[in-house]
């Protein structure tokens, strides 16, 4: 808030000496001052060279009220401006251009700050940029540091250039700047400064007068291109491919929304919109986002272009920012993918990165979407950190995280995929990373690559499809890489929509429909689960649980879960592959199926090739119900079991399974044993004596354990 006043204050100082003037500089002609508050802005004020119109200013300010309109004739390409005094540009008004083919490029070295009524009525693009020059193709030049050094031609415009001079800042204050359906919006310069909020009246409802939608600090074209260029060095922006010069050291791009609480939820327009197929292209040195909105969504049939964002340092999301492109309601075209590569990224605070194939709500009636959902692509060098979750009044909690989900009723529609890479992956206090299907169509596939992943508190990667009727929906993949190690740990109480929950740490893959589970396989040196983390492959309804591949040199598990179940079907295999050591304390290794049917049995569970396997009052269990129990089989150079672990492959009213133990040195201090169907009560021996004679009483004490199981289902 404090930032808020002093940005406030800040161009309130500046706007003491900003008066309303728009003056020519001479260039093309003697200097004329302009009379408003209506400045028209005619061709014979600039030059034109073929299909470019070049206009000269000294100052070029407006006010509250106030407009510029540029004329000319109706074969102008490119209406290019420059300011020269060696000011900035305050426009809290409206820009105007009556040349139906005309892109408009605006340049002042200095700064250009937009105010809260500055507007646009263009026909086409619109370019802002505090660039020292324009090139003009291969060999034009128009200079706005240094004028007479320009060289006009009819060639449109090729590139931005900053020389070495302090480079101006552009602000967006609380404006709403708009461009033509389908045409490019651009900012070049130096910091980019973007301010926004919604505003309400006493009754909580939006004032729909003000800005789009009651909302301002936007910058919206329909269907079209928000381009953002932050500078920091010498260097050129090349227009046509929005490529930058080698060795061009990049600026600060920040967007802030002071709009908070749920009323998030009434936020129509993103401060960057390029919603019905457009695209959204950044490139800075630091990005910040705080609680503010990107959206690129698809509307109806045209494919979304997507959001494409690169920094050289750290994008950080916070405070329930949000970054989408989703095929909406009635949308047939596809959602755009997501493509953010940095050094860092966070993600904090309820912040969000998500593409969604949408369906119709109370709030949004309408057929649901046709199109696929976007792949979403991360890439952070050194660290990609997704943490936090708030409180929300209508949905209970706000994870942060990473989500495509695939909400369409299209059997042959797709959820996107989730690709991330990077350094270490941290995930804490109920961060998520999730694909999902809701319905007939195929959840996306999660692939992680890292040196380090952390699952902690709560923090959960998942793919689950979701039935709704009788749905078939598929789930996803699962599939991480880390070249050091995995750790799962933890969980978290959460006031949730229907009280309290508790939320386990780890990976899972789920499916409520008909359609298959998906399969979840790792590769890490090094894998520990405990505090309650878990690794899951549950099938609640007809579909078939997904199989479990784990491959490690060293599995630790303390009070950890390594589960499948099928409730309609059989329960998926686990296979576990450890090269050194496989721990188990306090731990559970189960394959179940709890299928009416006899074709379906418990998964086989497959403990391959450690050096030494140890199960420290830990559990390994595949059961059948109607159908057989599974197979266990533990290949080991070492064995270990104590006395109160317990190797169980039974079936309740089927054949039981085979438990083989593969390991030249058995060590089993228990007794290794196929369970019956009907257990002994053993409190019945709570009272008898020890049958070890000693000097002194001896005492048999029978102490509960935690249920792991029922851990498991509130995960």
């Amino acid at each position: 808030m404090k930032t808020h006043l002093f940005t406030i204050l800040l161009i309130y100082l500046l706007t003491l000496n900003l008066h309303a003037e728009v003056i020519t500089d001479g260039t093309f002609g003697g200097s004329v001052k302009l009379s408003g508050p209506d400045f028209q802005i005619k061709a014979d004020l600039g030059q034109q060279y073929g299909g470019n119109l070049f206009h000269s200013f000294q100052k070029f300010n407006l006010q509250n009220y106030e407009s510029a309109t540029f004329s000319g004739p109706d074969n102008i390409s490119n209406v290019i401006s420059r300011v020269t005094d060696g000011n900035p540009s305050y426009i809290n008004g409206l820009i105007r251009s009556t040349m139906p083919k005309a892109d408009m490029y605006f340049l002042n070295p200095d700064g250009i700050i937009f105010g809260p009524n500055a507007k646009l009525d263009l026909q086409r693009s619109f370019y802002a940029s505090t660039a020292d020059y324009l090139n003009l193709g291969d060999n034009g030049h128009f200079n706005a540091r240094q004028p007479d050094k320009s060289l006009l031609t009819v060639a449109p415009p090729s590139a931005f250039g900053f020389l070495d001079n302090p480079i101006g800042r552009i602000e967006v204050n609380h404006s709403v700047l708009v461009t033509p359906d389908f045409e490019t919006l651009a900012l070049v310069g130096g910091d980019i400064k973007i301010e926004g909020k919604t505003i309400v009246d006493h009754d909580n409802n939006k004032i729909m007068s003000a800005g789009l939608f009651g909302q301002d600090g936007i910058l919206n074209t329909v269907g079209g291109k928000i381009n953002l260029f932050s500078v920091a060095s010498k260097g050129e922006i090349y227009i046509a491919d929005n490529a930058i010069s080698e060795n061009t050291r990049l600026g600060k791009i920040t967007i802030t929304d002071f709009t908070r609480g749920t009323l998030n939820n009434e936020r129509w327009i993103a401060n960057l919109d390029a919603s019905g197929g457009g695209e959204i292209f950044i490139r800075a040195g630091e990005l910040l986002l705080d609680n503010g909105y990107m959206f690129a969504d698809t509307w109806e049939t045209e494919n979304g272009l997507g959001i494409n964002i690169q920094v050289t340092d750290d994008i950080n999301l916070t405070n329930a920012a949000l970054i989408t492109t989703s095929a909406l309601v009635n949308s047939t075209g596809n959602a755009g993918d997501i493509y953010l590569n940095a050094n860092k990224i966070d993600l904090l605070k309820g912040s969000q990165i998500a593409s969604i194939a949408d369906s119709p709500t109370e709030y949004n009636p309408g057929l649901p979407a046709k199109g696929n959902a976007g792949h979403i692509t991360l890439i952070a060098k050194e660290r990609l950190l997704i943490k936090n979750w708030i409180s929300d009044e209508e949905n209970g909690y706000v994870s942060s995280g990473i989500l495509a989900s695939n909400l369409s009723d299209n059997i042959n529609s797709i959820g996107g995929n989730i690709n991330i890479t990077a350094g270490d992956l941290i995930m804490d206090d109920l961060g998520k990373i999730s694909t999902i299907t809701i319905g007939f169509g195929k959840a996306g596939n999660v692939s992680v690559q890292t040196n380090k992943l952390s699952l902690l508190n709560g923090s959960q990667i998942n793919v689950s499809s979701i039935g709704i009727d009788v749905g078939k929906g598929q789930s996803g993949n699962l599939s991480i890489r880390s070249n050091n190690s995995i750790m799962i740990d933890g969980s978290i109480m959460i006031d949730g929509v229907n009280g309290e929950e508790l939320r386990h740490s780890g990976l899972q893959s789920n499916t409520f429909t008909a359609g298959q589970g998906g399969k979840i396989e790792l590769f890490t040196p090094q894998l520990t689960i405990q505090n309650g983390g878990a690794i899951q492959a549950v099938a609640r309804e007809t579909g078939d649980a997904g199989n479990i591949t784990l491959n490690t040199t060293d599995l630790i598990l303390y009070d950890g879960v390594i589960i499948t179940e099928g409730a309609e079907t059989g329960g998926g295999n686990i296979t576990i592959h450890t090269n050194n050591l496989l721990h188990l304390t306090d731990s559970l290794f189960s394959a179940e199926s709890k299928s009416a049917q006899p074709q379906d049995s418990g998964g086989n569970i497959t403990l391959d090739q450690a050096d030494f396997t140890i199960l420290d009052k830990s559990q390994i269990v595949t059961k059948g119900f109607v159908g057989n129990g599974g197979n266990i089989r533990i290949i080991a150079e070492h064995f270990i079991e104590s006395s109160d672990s317990l190797l169980n492959a039974s079936s309740e009213l089927g054949i039981d399974g085979e438990i083989i133990i593969d390991a030249p040195d058995v060590d089993l201090t228990g007794s290794l044993v196929i369970l019956p169907k009907t257990f002994i009560d053993a409190s019945d021996f709570l009272l008898k004596d020890c049958v070890v004679h000693t000097s002194k009483k001896s005492f048999f004490i029978i102490k509960k354990r935690k249920g792991l199981y029922d851990a498991f289902k509130s995960f």
